[in-house]
């Protein structure tokens, strides 16, 4: 697949980059990302935005640029271009998380990866993407940057494992930027020992609690084939 491929395809979902992710899509160094990059602003398929609140600029992919990216064989379906007004400051270094992770995870052989915004409505809690793991664990992926009240984390988690009976996903992996925050989150979900379904009271084991897993970003994919992270720590002690 071409440099431009390498670097179309995921935008056409993902709508965005900034610098660092497209050297990562791309494989190439600084300079070279940044020659390719405006070869395809010239081009008209990506579009380069200044967000002033985080001083970088950021590229977008055009109309012109998602038609392009289906030369790589995938059946062509609706996909809407960048809108930079549509851009929000406080999601940015969200959006730019589990875009790091959806990268980190083709490089690993996990497959099918599927954002939030295209997954089926009416579910009981939409993951911020879901993937395949190359052993064809159904994974659905939280980027977590900060932590929530536990009252929030009980719904949470009564949802995932609703989805989990329903055949939705097998697994829930928490994706997070440092090991004391991945640390930190799991001793979070193992203090809750029970959850509400459907307005009857269900008491959690390690065997419920062990469908989250937590990891850091960098380190995710490998630790999660290795069946490793952070899970039950504070149970086990």
């Amino acid at each position: 697949m071409s440099s431009s491929l390498r670097l179309l395809c995921p935008l056409r979902d993902d709508g965005w980059t900034d610098m660092k992710n497209a050297q990562l899509l791309t494989g190439r160094s600084q300079s070279g990302t940044y020659k390719l990059l405006n070869r395809l602003t010239a081009e008209k398929m990506l579009v380069k935005f200044f967000v002033s609140d985080f001083n970088k600029n950021i590229w977008g992919i055009t109309a012109a640029g998602i038609a392009f990216s289906w030369n790589d064989g995938v059946p062509p379906v609706y996909r809407p271009h960048f809108e930079p007004r549509k851009i929000k400051p406080l999601m940015m270094n969200h959006h730019l998380g589990v875009q790091k992770a959806r990268i980190i995870a083709k490089e690993a052989g996990f497959s099918n990866w599927v954002l939030e915004s295209f997954l089926p409505h009416g579910l009981l809690k939409k993951p911020d993407a879901t993937c395949i793991s190359p052993d064809g664990r159904r994974i659905s992926i939280e980027y977590e940057r900060t932590i929530k009240v536990t009252k929030r984390y009980r719904v949470i988690i009564s949802a995932y494992l609703q989805m989990i009976k329903a055949g939705f996903c097998d697994e829930i992996h928490y994706l997070c930027d440092t090991e004391s925050f991945a640390s930190s989150l799991s001793k979070v979900f193992s203090s809750i020992n029970e959850v509400s379904v459907m307005g009857t009271t269900v008491r959690l084991n390690d065997r419920h609690i062990s469908k989250f897993r937590f990891y850091t970003l960098d380190q995710w994919c490998k630790n999660s084939i290795n069946q490793c992270g952070f899970v039950n720590e504070s149970r086990v002690q």
